[in-house]
């Protein structure tokens, strides 16, 4: 018999033709000890974690060479056929050339996260040859961004990522940029660092201690603070210096608050004003408003005015300690409603509720409100109650509640009117008195009486000197207070 007998390794899948004979004529044949063929395993290296959607890189090696052999991601408890992406040993889904047994895989990771492995099938069938250790999917829709380890693995950073919002330090940040932090100083939240060198810097965080209030604090290399501008459009509008001095308008305020704008008198019409500073209403209406300034011209003076937003020709009150307390104009210690050190000019009225007008005099003794009082001529520059009929001494009455007053109060002084409506003291048993009457001093200490006339040539006269006023009241009998206009005369 003439032919040729092949003799073939096989291992788990298929035959291998490893040589053959060629018979002329008789052979005889027997059978060997049966030969085991080893099976080939490859190896697949893989990375432990990835992001979803994210490529990752797939290591074969010691693969069987067959050009069809194919390799698969799958869910790690799912069957071989539930695979999610699968690439031939080009790393395509093009057959490689014959031989190919050591390559790189690149794949795309799931976007849904679990856990995947990879497969090595031989030969376009399901026979698998190898499966790869566990891959760990992270889902990345609110997750942390990645970065690269010292082994150049993927680990997770302190910069989450929720719904488009970034967390530093927080898994729920609530607005564009949420940085979570504890501290001041070296824990504060936030450094800015932006010197050269690194003692210079800013810190933002929250106070811990209290209600969560902002805390700003610069250092500049040499003291525990340094200035803080707020700039817009390359200018300064805001400053806040390391001494706590806050400037508007201003980069060195000398005051813990100072303004600084262009000085001009207060607009009186329209509804553009040329002051420097103004106190408005919260939340901002139309309404009244209080404007401060400068005068641009000499004597260069300051200004302040009460007035309508939106029309400055309407003007409104200022009112100056409207709850009670003393105002002074040159004294640091007003001692009434207005005390004012120095000259004082009225181009108009001044109205008082009192009429009358008095003056702080020496007193030989206190006296009531509503005495008649003479001049002591026993000394100088001082008053005592009258206690003579028709006294020309007289100089007025003592008056409870003057509607202006003269001098200045001291110890054993009395306020002491001669002029103006006053109430004082009358004694009718000389005399009832009667609205219109000239009134004069009297027998009784401290009161006035009815003046009688005297007659002069066939005039009847009332003594000259002697004359405290008219009577605007009547009193018919006994002691008692009427009002009275001062006229001494």
């Amino acid at each position: 018999m003439n032919g040729r007998v092949d003799f073939h390794t096989r291992d788990t899948m298929t035959l291998n033709r490893r040589f053959y004979l060629t018979v002329v004529g008789l052979m005889a044949f027997a059978t060997s000890v049966a030969i085991t063929a080893q099976a080939q395993t490859p190896t697949l290296d893989v990375p432990a974690t990835v992001d979803a959607g994210s490529p990752f890189t797939v290591t074969v090696a010691n693969g069987t060479g067959n050009y069809a052999d194919w390799v698969t991601v799958t869910p790690a408890t799912g069957p071989d056929n539930a695979y999610i992406a699968w690439l031939y040993l080009s790393d395509s889904i093009s057959y490689p050339p014959p031989g190919v047994t050591n390559v790189a895989l690149h794949f795309v990771a799931s976007v849904t996260a679990g856990t995947y492995n990879v497969r090595f099938f031989f030969n376009n069938s399901w026979t698998k040859l190898a499966t790869s250790a566990d891959i760990t999917v992270r889902d990345v829709t609110g997750s942390y961004l990645p970065k690269y380890a010292a082994d150049g693995s993927f680990v997770d950073s302190v910069v989450y990522d929720s719904g488009g919002n970034i967390g530093i330090g927080t898994t729920s940040p609530t607005k564009n940029l949420h940085v979570f932090g504890a501290g001041v100083g070296p824990n504060a939240t936030v450094r800015i660092n932006s010197y050269s060198l690194n003692n210079y810097y800013s810190d933002i965080t929250n106070d811990t201690t209290g209600w969560g209030d902002t805390i700003f604090n610069n250092y500049n290399g040499t003291s525990t603070g340094a200035s803080m501008f707020f700039r817009m459009d390359g200018n300064t509008k805001l400053t806040i210096q390391e001494t706590g001095n806050v400037g508007i308008g201003t980069t060195a305020p000398s005051q813990k608050f100072e303004v600084a704008g262009t000085k001009s008198a207060p607009a009186a019409s329209g509804s553009t004003q040329t002051g420097i500073f103004r106190v408005a209403n919260n939340p901002v209406d139309n309404s009244n408003v209080l404007d401060m300034g400068n005068f641009s011209a000499y004597p260069y003076g300051s200004w302040i005015q009460a007035t309508e937003r939106t029309n400055l020709a309407t003007n409104y009150p200022l009112a100056l300690q409207p709850n009670g307390g003393n105002v002074g104009i040159g004294t640091s210690f007003p001692q009434a409603k207005l005390h004012v050190t120095g000259d004082l000019r009225v181009d108009g009225n001044i109205a008082a509720k009192y009429q009358d007008v008095a003056e702080w005099v020496d007193s030989v003794e206190p006296l009531e409100a509503g005495t008649i009082v003479v001049i002591d001529d026993s000394t100088d520059n001082r008053v005592a109650a009258a206690a003579q009929p028709y006294d020309l001494r007289v100089a007025g009455a003592i008056s409870a509640s003057p509607g202006v007053v003269l001098g200045e109060p001291g110890s054993g002084r009395v306020l002491v009117a001669q002029s103006g409506r006053v109430r004082i003291k009358a004694d009718a048993s000389y005399g009832a008195i009667h609205a219109g009457d000239l009134l004069v001093s009297s027998p009784t200490k401290g009161a006035a009486m009815r003046s009688e006339p005297v007659d002069v040539g066939g005039v009847k006269m009332h003594r000259p000197g002697t004359l405290i006023g008219k009577a605007l009241e009547p009193l018919d009998e006994g002691i008692g207070e009427i009002l009275v206009l001062l006229t001494l005369q």
